[in-house]
């Protein structure tokens, strides 16, 4: 379960409020609560100047949003900072988000702690949440779990939703605290309860997966739905993924079209996994007409939102088409995005691109090292690439410990088949307690047909005859 900060909390008039002691509205504020932002433009900054903390809140609101004018997070930066200086929490929290996302001037973590801790000070619930979750990400500060979770508590004992969700989130995943699932559903259905979208969505994921209580599909079902109508675009995929797979049996049936509503709710969310089901769902043409345009625009959205799936199919379908050097190039793009964002298929992909040259310039090394990265990372293909790549060059002591891993750690019996030949013919002495004969077996147990028509033990006979001088 992952960790969520909130990026743009955009609430013009809760926190605003109570930075003026008469608690009275101002023209300003007025004219923000009836959604006449041009006029709250024009009102708003003169009002900051004059000292209102709330003022200047909603100016650097309206200059956030682009409401009233052009969007100018610079301009934002400075009437939150003024709002700060007031002391206004609401000024200080959202500061530390335009300095954590870059926008209005240089990214600065440091800076954005500052902020968020000072409007933490200031009993601010959203900035202690997203305080902890730089002390959760080591961002601007060295990591600590012990402090994100001090952080956490107060943000949800201020009735922060996201701070009860992230503490959720602590206790499921066992940082700096002992894993508690029991903990954590406490804490994620506080979240919930609080509209946050993701809190329902993580007791869902409790729910489906047996954590902390008994199995329930239905429960599971009810809270993804309510994550979904709160915004929260897992949510929305999840309970597409249980649509498009029936899961649950019984009235929780089967029904694709329903499955490519939610993802496209999910991926207009902002969630990855939404847009990469949906692409899967035009690619193949279920609950909807098979559009393989529209499956290459999601499938990129999915890549841009951190999907490394969505690069890899991307890079698949530029590497099929291949009508041109520049679709080689751009599925050789792909496969690096989809390689560095965890999806190592396309860390194998890319490495035969360079073996090969093809959209890249041809270099056997750089291609080892692809087959490499992807065979540590538990890719058998990756290890036999890697493995024939040493093969070819008559270098046995590297080939076979790669293929070694792909047939005893990854259950690969085309690897087992291949090392069986090796040791038959002599190349490699066998592990100790192990014969040619039973990597023969082993490839015929994992499916490879050729390998059941060998003879197990005349290839241990002629392991003898083979067997390299020592």
């Amino acid at each position: 379960m992952r960790y969520r900060c909130l990026l743009l909390p955009l609430f013009f008039l809760s926190e605003v409020l109570a930075a003026d002691p008469a608690n009275s509205r101002t023209d300003c504020q007025k004219f923000v609560s009836d959604g006449d932002y041009h006029e709250a433009a024009g009102l708003c900054p003169g009002e900051c100047q004059s000292g209102s903390a709330a003022a200047c809140y909603n100016s650097g609101a309206l200059n956030e949003a682009g409401l009233g004018g052009p969007q100018d997070y610079a301009k934002a930066r400075s009437f939150y900072e003024k709002g700060c200086t007031l002391e206004d929490s609401g000024s200080c929290s959202n500061l530390g988000v335009l300095y954590e996302a870059g926008n209005g001037g240089s990214q600065d973590f440091s800076r954005a702690l500052s902020f968020y801790k000072k409007a933490c000070d200031l009993n601010s619930g959203r900035g202690c949440s997203n305080l902890a979750v730089l002390y959760l990400r080591g961002q601007g500060t060295e990591q600590d779990y012990v402090r994100a979770r001090e952080h956490l508590e107060k943000a949800c004992t201020l009735k922060e939703g996201a701070g009860c969700s992230n503490l959720g989130v602590l206790y499921s995943n066992g940082h700096g605290v002992p894993q508690d699932d029991r903990k954590a559903a406490e804490y994620l259905k506080a979240a919930c309860e609080l509209g946050d979208g993701s809190g329902c969505a993580g007791l869902g994921f409790l729910f489906e997966n047996a954590r902390g209580m008994e199995q329930d599909y239905r429960e599971a079902r009810t809270y993804y739905r309510q994550a979904c109508s709160l915004g929260d675009g897992s949510g929305c995929a999840s309970l597409a993924r249980f649509f498009e797979n029936g899961i649950g049996g019984g009235k929780l049936s089967r029904d694709s079209r329903q499955a490519v509503m939610y993802y496209e709710k999910g991926c207009g969310y902002g969630s990855g996994v939404g847009c990469l089901g949906l692409a899967e769902m035009y690619y193949e043409g279920r609950g909807t007409d098979k559009d393989t345009w529209k499956a290459a625009v999601y499938f990129e959205k999915a890549c841009l939102l951190n999907e490394g799936s969505g690069c890899f199919n991307l890079g698949f379908m530029h590497y099929s088409s291949g009508s041109s050097a520049q679709d080689f190039q751009k599925a050789a793009a792909w496969y690096e995005r989809a390689c560095d964002l965890g999806d190592y298929r396309g860390c194998v992909n890319l490495g035969a691109m360079y073996y090969d040259g093809k959209g890249v310039p041809q270099d056997p090394e750089k291609a080892l090292g692809y087959y490499d990265r992807s065979c540590a990372a538990g890719v058998a293909l990756g290890c036999n690439n890697a493995g024939g790549y040493y093969a070819l060059r008559e270098d046995f002591g590297k080939a076979v410990p790669r293929f070694e891993q792909s047939c005893s750690s990854l259950n690969d019996g085309g690897a087992c088949f291949i090392l069986a030949g090796f040791y038959a013919e002599g190349k490699l002495v066998p592990p100790e307690g192990r014969t040619p004969g039973d990597y023969y077996r082993r490839a015929c147990e994992l499916g490879v047909s050729e390998s059941c028509q060998e003879n197990p033990a005349e290839a241990d006979a002629k392991t003898g005859e083979n067997r390299p001088e020592k």
